[in-house]
């Protein structure tokens, strides 16, 4: 059951004049005044507080960062949900870094929605991927919102897969572009396909200016079509250098399909 942080009379959460010093002393560089504040602040029931001293211990004593962890998770404090989660998968325990990160995202974390929903994709329990990415989706994360759409596709809900891919570009994402365009290419939109992958080349996508330049090399723009295997190759697309090899010996590309 989640438990509300303990609070003063004036409403105040317990132990917060100790976490705001600890802060202070934290950002002057001043640790160890900063760790005793923030143990005192963490004693009066400061969730944020023990959370710091997890993230503070955790390269040098796990277990001391799993307690502290624990007590604010067992007062509902969702970013140490998906800290207990990030944990548990380091120690190759997945089935408790799900019941982690399934907690904490069923409380609104997004990071942790989105963890679980990569793992359940991977799982291939895509039902259940596409709600906790959409968690992670709705805070406005652009990678949930395509990893949501490769979801809603397997499930055969092309139109929301769409519709995330949409939002996901009009926030600047260039794989949402190259999706959107690889989308329209299946469906013999190659026009539409055409303008999307321009627009994520534009925004340095290296699949959308890989896909623009097969799209142009196998019209004949061989010019063009260099220039964006070029900045494809650059960006570490896999496939972009091999085909300007073959162009420069052989004059044209070997058409490698729309990646």
């Amino acid at each position: 059951m989640r438990q509300d942080a303990a609070a003063g009379e004036d409403g105040v959460e317990a132990g917060e004049d100790e976490y705001r010093r600890a802060r202070a002393l934290d950002e002057a560089g001043e640790t160890a005044e900063a760790e005793a504040l923030y143990r005192a602040a963490a004693g009066a029931g400061h969730v944020r507080a023990m959370n710091v001293l997890g993230l503070s211990h955790v390269e040098r004593d796990k277990d001391e960062a799993e307690r502290w962890w624990l007590k604010a998770a067992d007062a509902g404090f969702a970013p140490a949900m998906r800290n207990l989660g990030y944990l548990a998968d380091e120690r190759s325990r997945p089935d408790e870094a799900e019941r982690w990160w399934r907690a904490a995202g069923e409380a609104g974390d997004a990071t942790a929605a989105y963890n679980l929903g990569f793992m359940l994709a991977r799982q291939r329990r895509t039902e259940e991927a596409a709600t906790f990415y959409t968690i992670a989706a709705e805070s406005g994360d652009t990678e949930a919102m395509v990893n949501l759409s490769s979801v809603l596709e397997a499930l055969d809900r092309a139109d929301e897969a769409e519709s995330w891919l949409l939002r996901a570009a009009g926030k600047g994402d260039p794989v949402a572009m190259s999706n959107l365009g690889a989308s329209c290419y299946k469906a013999r939109r190659v026009d539409e396909a055409e303008r999307w992958w321009r627009r994520g080349a534009e925004a340095g996508g290296r699949d959308a200016a890989y896909n623009l330049a097969v799209l142009l090399d196998g019209r004949g723009a061989t010019d063009e079509a260099v220039r964006h295997f070029e900045a494809a190759a650059e960006a570490g697309h896999p496939k972009a250098r091999r085909q300007l090899d073959e162009i420069r010996t052989q004059g044209a590309a070997r058409i490698a399909g729309i990646f």
